[in-house]
């Protein structure tokens, strides 16, 4: 007969491991935790002697899982989330008893417009919550699969993860910005206006890492697009519009942002192009939970 292994299991080991497993790192799992690094390592020796396994190999770039651990991972995120959600259902939810690490993932634009407000909102109804602000990166939709990202919130693309699901939260409109001063004194510009100037492109990885969607607007309809500068980061290429005379086809969260250095134009064409749904990716077995509910609220106030 098969050892039973979870009869003499300390359960509180558990989340031990599902924490190590995720941050790959003894002291980040510390952290995460609220308890000592010589703690962790206690854990995981006990762990290791339970299942007769290494569990996870020390190498340069951190603890690297074996084989026995990643199926127990794998088998065990939806496990304890059905326990989670178990045990949370009794009780009413209370923003203010929260604790720990929140961790969300924002596109470029969206961290840089809304950022600010979303720490204090968050923070003002949940004050012992230490909130991480991500740049999307294109490894966000697997950390969200992997239950490391609460939540994360980009313009709409195509999600190849089956437990990963998406939220329409709100919608943005794209406008172009230039320099107070700038030559073109218009208020609005159209395409062909916009194919004579020099652009700076915002790098949105899973929405336009290879090509801003203004060079791909611009090219097929037959028009020139000249890139000069492309970066992730939207304070470089503010910095760029105001010290010459390139345009940047941005977010109009950016003008809601104090970006009053900035002059706005309106982008003239004929159909909705310019405009593009936010939506909040999570992973499937947080949907309906009451924290995922005022995470998702706090986030739709700010792009409604």
């Amino acid at each position: 007969m098969a050892k039973d292994l979870f009869a003499t299991l300390d359960l509180n080991l558990l989340r031990f491991f599902q924490i190590i497993y995720q941050e790959r790192n003894l002291s980040k799992a510390a952290e995460r935790l609220f308890v000592s690094q010589p703690a962790v390592s206690k854990s995981l020796a006990k762990l290791r002697h339970h299942f007769n396994d290494e569990l996870f190999i020390r190498s340069y770039h951190g603890l690297l899982p074996s084989e026995f651990s990643q199926s127990l991972y794998k088998n065990l995120g939806p496990a304890i989330s059905s326990v989670s959600d178990a045990i949370n259902a009794t009780v009413e939810f209370q923003p203010a008893e929260l604790t720990g690490q929140l961790r969300i993932s924002l596109s470029p634009f969206l961290i840089h417009a809304i950022g600010d407000e979303l720490y204090k909102n968050i923070h003002q109804e949940a004050p012992d919550v230490q909130l991480l602000l991500l740049n999307w990166s294109s490894k966000t939709l697997t950390h969200i699969h992997n239950k490391e990202v609460d939540l994360g919130v980009n313009y709409q693309f195509g999600n190849s993860y089956k437990d990963v699901i998406g939220e329409r939260l709100g919608k943005d409109k794209f406008s172009i910005y230039v320099r107070e001063g700038h030559p073109f004194s218009n208020d609005s510009i159209t395409p062909e206006q916009l194919s004579e100037h020099q652009l700076v492109t915002i790098i949105n990885a899973d929405w336009n890492f290879n090509e801003s969607l203004v060079e791909t607007g611009l090219k097929q309809r037959g028009l020139p697009a000249t890139v000069s500068l492309r970066s992730e980061l939207p304070s470089v290429l503010v910095n760029a519009v105001l010290n010459s005379d390139a345009m940047f086809p941005s977010s109009n969260f950016l003008s809601d942002n104090k970006e009053s250095r900035l002059r706005k134009i309106t982008l003239s064409i004929e159909n909705d192009l310019d405009v593009f749904p936010i939506v909040g990716y999570f992973h499937k077995q947080l949907q309906h939970t009451k924290k995922q509910t005022w995470l998702l609220n706090h986030i739709k106030a700010l792009v409604k």
